[in-house]
């Protein structure tokens, strides 16, 4: 009898929710996939019984309630927005100076051509039309397209990112000295 690669291997499966810490995020996708099953299993059957209307109810709760959790996961784990002394701070160019500068460019956020109206040029020199980037800039403080990040009025965001930028120069000096 052959063993499973995760026998051979001696790890968990984590696909099946095995193996997760309590309340992580593997074990609630297992947790959700589960109650979707068992909601389409519910929807399949012909029964017009009154607890399994009850059942099905109280499944779609849970799944709302979930997907919420997941969504707030997410807004609690981006940037913050970018702060207002570095948005006022990027060079305007105005659509006289794009048909020279960039005359077929298109914003990589609406596709319409930059040149036909006022633009922004972000310090890895990205353009976008003013509307596009503003709006992106008020929920997040990095470029669309690259990622590259403008200073936040966040502390805690400049805190740990400072502390992270430290970390990776002693990590590189330390490499540097015994590798």
């Amino acid at each position: 009898m052959m063993a499973s690669y995760f026998d051979d291997h001696d790890v968990a499966d984590v696909a099946m929710g095995s193996g997760s810490r309590p309340g992580s995020a593997g074990e609630q996708a297992g947790a959700a996939a589960n109650q979707l099953a068992e909601f389409f299993a519910l929807l399949g059957s012909s029964s017009d019984d009154a607890s399994i209307r009850a059942r099905t109810v109280t499944l779609l709760a849970e799944l709302a309630q979930l997907a919420g959790t997941h969504v707030n996961l997410a807004e609690t784990l981006s940037n913050p927005p970018a702060a207002e002394s570095a948005i006022a701070e990027l060079p305007r160019l105005a659509p006289a100076e794009l048909r020279v500068v960039a005359p077929a460019e298109t914003c990589p956020v609406c596709t319409c051509e930059l040149a036909q109206q006022d633009c922004l040029k972000m310090p890895c020199a990205h353009l976008f039309h003013a509307e596009c980037l503003m709006a992106w800039l008020h929920r997040h403080n990095s470029c669309p397209c690259c990622r590259r990040e403008l200073r936040t009025d966040d502390i805690q965001y400049e805190n740990k990112k400072r502390e992270r930028a430290r970390q990776q120069a002693a990590k590189a000096m330390y490499d540097s000295m015994y590798n």
